[in-house]
C-alpha cells in the first residue's frame, strides 16, 4: 500500500507562479537537491506517467540546474522531487509524538513532491472521489495506509510542519489550499 497527503489550491492559480512557488518550496524545506525531475507533454486533460505522457526525466539536480530546466521547459506538468532529509526528520517526529501509532499506522510520508501541472488523485475519505487538479498540488508520500484516514486527516494537518507548508503556499498564492488523503 502507497498512500499520500495531497495540498492544493482550491481556486486556480496564475500558471506564473510555478517557478517562484518551486524556489519558494524548495528554501522552506531546506532541500539539498532535486531527487528527480519529471516533465511530461500535455495531450490529456491530465499529465502522469501512466498516460505515457513522459518526456524526460533528470536526477540529482542542484538548485540551479533545476531552476534552468523549469525557465527552458515546455512541458505541460513537471513532477519534482525534494531532497529534504531534515525537514522530513521534524516531519516524522512529529507524526510518531502526535499521532497514536493505532492511527497513523506507520504510515510515516518521507517523499515530498511538487507537480506543476494538472493532475489527478483518487481522494480517500468520508467521500471518496477522483479530485482533478488543474495547476499544481504539493505531496507527501510513502508506503503504508493510516487506520482511519478521517481522523488521520484531521491530526496530521494540524501538525507544525503541513501547517507551515500550507500557510506558506497560501501566503505566496494568496488563495486557500485543501488536504486530501490518497492510496493505491
Amino acid at each position: 500500500m502507497y498512500s499520500a497527503l495531497h495540498l492544493y489550491p482550491v481556486i486556480e492559480l496564475n500558471e506564473r507562479q510555478g517557478l517562484p512557488l518551486f524556489m519558494d518550496l524548495y528554501k522552506h524545506l531546506a532541500a539539498k537537491k532535486i531527487d528527480f525531475m519529471r516533465l511530461f507533454v500535455q495531450e490529456h486533460d491530465i499529465c502522469d506517467a501512466e498516460s505515457g505522457d513522459l518526456i524526460d526525466e533528470f536526477d540529482d539536480l542542484d538548485y540551479d540546474a533545476a531552476i534552468q530546466i523549469l525557465k527552458q521547459t515546455r512541458a505541460g506538468c513537471v513532477s519534482i522531487t525534494f531532497n529534504c532529509l531534515d525537514w522530513g526528520r521534524k516531519f516524522e517526529k512529529e507524526i510518531r509524538e502526535q499521532i497514536p501509532r493505532v492511527l497513523h499506522d506507520d504510515f510515516i510520508p518521507w517523499d515530498v513532491h511538487l507537480c506543476l501541472g494538472p493532475t489527478r488523485f483518487h481522494k480517500l475519505g468520508e467521500e471518496d472521489i477522483d479530485i482533478h487538479v488543474p495547476d499544481c498540488q504539493i505531496n507527501f508520500s510513502g508506503d503504508g495506509m493510516p487506520t482511519d484516514v478521517d481522523a488521520y486527516l484531521a491530526q496530521a494537518t494540524q501538525l507544525p510542519s503541513l501547517q507551515a507548508v500550507r500557510n506558506l503556499v497560501e501566503a505566496f498564492t494568496q488563495s486557500k489550499w485543501q488536504w486530501a488523503l490518497s492510496g493505491g
